[in-house]
């Protein structure tokens, strides 16, 4: 995944993950229901947190970095 320009959106994010990703994989991700996402963490999630910087203090992704403060996530 590319790490610039930064997306400022969710869905810009979005599109960004699934351009970077092959046809099987985006396939297998929307197939899985919303309660088995969990199973991405160590894999998908991280890798999506970390080449969006997601953790880095002052990222653009505002949005993003809310909802996750919103619910104690770091």
């Amino acid at each position: 995944m590319t790490n610039s320009p930064t997306p400022t959106t969710i869905e810009e994010a979005a599109d960004r993950v699934l351009a970077q990703m092959d046809e099987a994989n985006q396939a297998e991700l929307r197939a899985m229901a919303k309660d088995e996402l969990w199973r991405c963490h160590f894999g998908l999630a991280m890798g999506i947190r970390s080449s969006l910087k997601l953790w880095e203090p002052g990222n653009e992704l505002d949005e993003l970095e809310s909802w996750y403060s919103k619910r104690d996530l770091q």
